[in-house]
């Protein structure tokens, strides 16, 4: 039995360096309880986008958080500056991955705000 079988394991947000100009984004998604962000990047405007990878439970909570709650209101926002995709990896559990034009940081921070909140 490893050590994480044998004790309770619970969430807790812990202090990560990440790009500034994605710093709130993280921050957001972060702020959802049982999400935990993994690899982020802030892009840069007219070159490459941002993105933020992140885990939420299995496949059936991640995929209603992101085509039932987020992805319909970011899509009617941001059109193809904005998408989300879900990702099946080696590891155990899903992934997901908020990619963004760099441009519309501040807009999406607006929208994860209200629709996080």
């Amino acid at each position: 039995m490893t050590a994480t079988e044998a004790h309770e394991q619970v969430w807790v947000k812990v202090n990560a360096q990440t790009d500034k100009a994605v710093a709130e984004v993280v921050s957001l998604l972060n702020s959802v309880n049982g999400l935990e962000t993994l690899q982020s990047c802030q892009g840069d405007p007219g070159g490459r986008d941002g993105y933020v990878y992140f885990f939420y439970g299995g496949w059936a909570d991640l995929c209603r958080l992101v085509f039932a709650e987020i992805g319909p209101t970011l899509k009617g926002e941001f059109g193809e500056d904005v998408a989300l995709t879900v990702e099946a990896t080696d590891a155990a559990l899903p992934i997901a991955k908020l990619r963004f034009k760099a441009e519309i940081t501040d807009g999406l921070i607006s929208a994860l705000k209200r629709v996080l909140h």
